[in-house]
């Protein structure tokens, strides 16, 4: 399975201490230059930056499609852009975005997405966590993730946590 992310996911998960969870749902994830930048190298000094930078299961790519690529930099920014472009380039069998500009633009292009919320969905599906309220809280008060109160209501309903 060939997944690509970008970095919200990984920054976010750091701040509540959860980054383990990627590892154990999907493996190896995928990430372009920009992703791997934004969230080790100019997040040196954030949660998570060194674990990512040693991490065996994250794997860096560079993006090739100039064209789509530039295309998709008029729109987004350059993480988003690559990530996207990368997912476009390996076939991927998902992509991990949560902007939602990135994510219309990534379901124009046919890509699956899934986003933060939905990874906790699946850890939680896999018993790797107990709930999903209480990460989505800390995620709203820890790491200041925007979390709508209809969206709040899906996510506990499809983690059968009800609200």
């Amino acid at each position: 399975m060939i997944v690509i992310s970008d970095a919200s996911v990984f920054i976010n998960l750091a701040i509540i201490g959860q980054l383990d969870l990627l590892p154990a749902i999907f493996g190896k994830i995928t990430v372009p230059q920009a992703v791997f930048q934004e969230v080790v190298t100019a997040g040196a000094t954030k949660p998570g930056s060194e674990e990512l930078r040693t991490a065996k299961w994250l794997e860096v790519q560079n993006c090739t499609d100039e064209i789509l690529l530039n295309r998709l930099l008029r729109s987004l920014d350059k993480g988003e852009a690559e990530a996207i472009t990368l997912a476009c380039e390996l076939n991927a069998d998902l992509l991990i975005i949560d902007e939602r500009r990135g994510r219309g633009i990534a379901q124009s292009l046919n890509l699956q997405i899934t986003g933060l919320l939905g990874v906790l969905l699946t850890a939680k599906k896999k018993g790797l966590i107990d709930a999903v309220k209480l990460l989505m809280v800390r995620l709203q008060d820890e790491a200041d993730f925007r979390i709508g109160a209809e969206t709040f209501r899906v996510v506990l309903e499809a983690a059968g946590e009800g609200y």
